[in-house]
């Protein structure tokens, strides 16, 4: 399937920058790689990591095909591979099913295999994104139809941050709701991933704002939300909206 990345021409031109796409998976990378580090061999090398990663996904679902279905959370008895038991952990923390955290799970991934080679990371998959940077970066946000798209951005203070996305009106991604986005602030990718989709599933228009808000601020983990629907927005927590120009 092809899916418009126009998102991705705001890259940071500072950082070094390459694209990997294991089927569902579709990684825009940017870091500053350490001093003698050959980005080629890290694009290759981290393609493979992916690739592994994602067959162990695929066995476990060859196994348990309830886990790709599953709506809900799921309890496991037996031992599950790390990504898998990330999702569900993340996944069974918001009420939903292990594969809304699998984007944010992926990205997680590879900026921690990245960190091996570089600083200043910005992993993005599909929306889904971890930054790890020593200065402050501005995300820019997209909710499809809304008057905000593209004119806003999060700024993000130095650290780590997981910052995942979810919308009823934009993207191949499954949703209950109608929102425009509902972008979840997180130190975990794969919990911002189903934060957000599970803030997503209870918003039809901004009268759900104040309850999508209330469960999603009862979540651990859950540091900020920015809800959008057409003219309205609700930012809430360690979160700041900026205007872009």
């Amino acid at each position: 399937m092809y899916i418009d990345r126009k998102y991705r021409e705001d890259i940071d031109n500072e950082l070094s920058h390459f694209e990997i796409q294991v089927k569902d998976t579709d990684l825009s990378v940017s870091f500053l790689p350490n001093d003698g580090i050959s980005i080629d061999e890290v694009r290759e090398n981290l393609f493979q990591f992916i690739y592994e990663k994602r067959r162990e996904l695929e066995k476990l679902i060859e196994a348990v095909p309830s886990f790709q279905t599953s709506l809900r959370p799921m309890v496991f008895n037996g031992e599950i591979p790390p990504l898998a038991l990330n999702m569900v952990s993340a996944a069974n923390r918001c009420d939903v099913g292990p594969m809304a955290a699998v984007a944010g799970a992926f990205s997680e991934i590879a900026w921690q295999y990245l960190r091996n080679y570089g600083s200043e990371i910005i992993v993005e998959n599909g929306g889904d994104i971890v930054s790890d940077s020593q200065k402050e970066r501005i995300i820019k946000v997209f909710a499809g139809p809304s008057i905000f798209s593209g004119k806003i951005g999060i700024k993000l203070s130095p650290g780590k941050h997981g910052i995942c996305t979810s919308s009823g009106t934009v993207g191949p991604s499954f949703s209950f709701g109608q929102a425009d986005a509902v972008v979840i602030i997180s130190k975990s990718a794969s919990l911002a991933d189903a934060a957000a989709t599970a803030g997503g599933n209870r918003i039809q228009n901004s009268d759900d704002f104040k309850g999508a808000l209330a469960f999603l601020q009862a979540i651990d983990g859950v540091d900020g939300i920015l809800m959008i629907k057409e003219d309205k927005m609700l930012a809430w927590g360690n979160l700041e909206v900026v205007p872009l120009n």
